[in-house]
């Protein structure tokens, strides 16, 4: 309500008391409570005055009643995208078969190996990688070298031929990783990926067993998870011998699209187990 307005009632009011006095009873026929009313309903529309009070020469007020907020009516605010956090620690190991069975798929095996590093430069990814190729024996070329100093791999690293000594080579990667210092620190993630073209047949220091219970060691009390890839046989069968999930092991072709769709996969699960710290679901549905 208007303060000038409400001057203005009161001064009519005044006016019309003051007349009502001086003049002859008969005369007085002036509606003050009317007079008040037109007053007030000038000053704001949106107060209600009771007639009956009017009448009296008295006023009472009321708030406008309030209706409920029509929830079709309201305004839709957009709650704007979470940008993605800053990308957690990976340490990305990589075991790679170079047995004589490899024969052939040198060049993919090197260009699907450049492509997946150049890729996760590309997507910012704190990660140090830790590289092992192995046959009868196991030869580790990067270790826990950063992404920015990854060299590129040639055909003088990678060189087939030999047997299949895998658990020797997983035993003794894992044996080395998991005394790294800070490698179990808050915020550190460990991908672990084997990738193979056949069965063990060479290991003189680990067992099956032995390597079982030393990746189950890890999942359960570190958190890492382990990846298994395979050609030329049951893959997600040789994984649960060595206490990797089917879900955590794909069979590719062991051709020159299957050792190159490996590596992209691989690719994409650095990237989504550093920014996101899980394994998406659908992971292996591009491995040919």
């Amino acid at each position: 309500m208007k303060i000038n307005k409400v001057s203005a009632a009161l001064a009519v009011t005044t006016v019309c008391f003051a007349v009502s006095a001086a003049a002859p009873a008969a005369a007085r026929t002036v509606d003050i409570g009317s007079l008040i009313l037109a007053q007030l309903k000038e000053a704001n529309p949106l107060t209600q005055i009771t007639q009956s009070a009017a009448d009296n020469g008295s006023t009472s007020t009321t708030a406008p009643a309030t209706s409920a907020p029509d929830p079709q009516a309201a305004e839709v605010t957009k709650v704007p995208a979470v940008p993605e956090e800053k990308p957690n620690h990976l340490e990305m190991v990589l075991v790679l078969d170079r047995s004589g069975s490899m024969g052939g798929l040198e060049s993919d095996t090197i260009g699907g190996f450049n492509s997946m590093i150049e890729k996760e430069r590309k997507l910012a990814v704190d990660a140090n990688v830790t590289t092992v190729l192995f046959n009868n024996h196991a030869e580790t070329v990067y270790d826990r070298a950063k992404l920015a100093d990854v060299k590129t791999m040639t055909d003088k690293d990678y060189q087939v031929g030999g047997m299949t000594a895998l658990y020797d080579a997983v035993g003794t990667t894992i044996h080395t990783v998991e005394k790294t210092a800070g490698i179990a620190d808050k915020g550190n993630k460990v991908l672990f990926v084997i990738i193979t073209d056949g069965l063990e047949n060479s290991s003189k220091e680990y067992t099956q067993d032995a390597v079982k219970r030393m990746i189950s060691d890890k999942k359960e009390k570190d958190g890492w998870e382990f990846i298994f890839l395979g050609a030329n046989i049951d893959a997600e069968a040789e994984a649960q011998k060595i206490g990797i999930t089917q879900d955590k092991a794909a069979t590719y072709t062991n051709n020159s699209e299957g050792v190159r769709a490996n590596y992209a996969a691989v690719a994409e699960l650095a990237h989504s187990l550093a920014y996101h710290r899980a394994i998406t679901p659908n992971w292996k549905n591009n491995i040919k």
